[in-house]
């Protein structure tokens, strides 16, 4: 079976590809981890399998994996715990939950800026349309100006210029 880490990324890639035709990929996984012991460890193929059983809309199962693995795992499991129970949080309507996940993944995944980043900006997606959209902002233009070649950057980027269009121009007390 699979034996490093470049094919159980590849592996990951897989379960997000499939979950997206509507295969059953939660199955799949467990296949995986089944016959591969290194699977039940790898960061970015959990990642991928609680992200599979989000889209699947299997949360109990997701939230009991999701606190095991922020109670027993690495810090960065433990990152990217957090950020898939800010997504579940999320799907659950539960947006101040969602931040503050979305937050602890930020700062436990300082080692991984793209997780970092990408945590940062869902933080400040969900503040945009949920319990404080003024804070909004402030996350966004963190993510500018900490994680400037991240992917996510680009988003924030865009939402930092697009607010930054929209601002008054500021009135100016001296006479003409």
């Amino acid at each position: 079976w699979v034996k490093h880490e470049t094919e159980l990324a590849s592996l990951a890639v897989s379960i997000l590809a499939l979950q997206q035709k509507g295969v059953e990929a939660p199955a799949f996984a467990r296949e995986v981890m089944r016959a591969n012991e290194e699977a039940r460890t790898n960061t970015t193929f959990q990642a991928a399998y609680w992200q599979a059983l989000l889209a699947a809309d299997r949360r109990a199962e997701l939230s009991s994996l999701l606190e095991e693995a922020i109670r027993t795992g690495t810090p960065t499991a433990v990152a990217h715990a957090q950020a898939c129970l800010g997504d579940l949080q999320v799907a659950e309507q539960r947006p101040e939950a969602a931040i503050e996940a979305y937050l602890r993944a930020a700062i436990l995944g300082e080692c991984e800026p793209d997780l970092a980043a990408k945590a940062i900006l869902k933080a400040a997606q969900t503040m945009e349309s949920g319990p404080t959209p003024e804070r909004a902002a402030a996350l966004y233009q963190r993510v500018v100006s900490e994680y400037p070649t991240s992917p996510s950057a680009y988003a924030a980027r865009q939402k930092t210029t697009s607010a930054d269009a929209v601002k008054p121009e500021p009135i100016s007390s001296s006479p003409h």
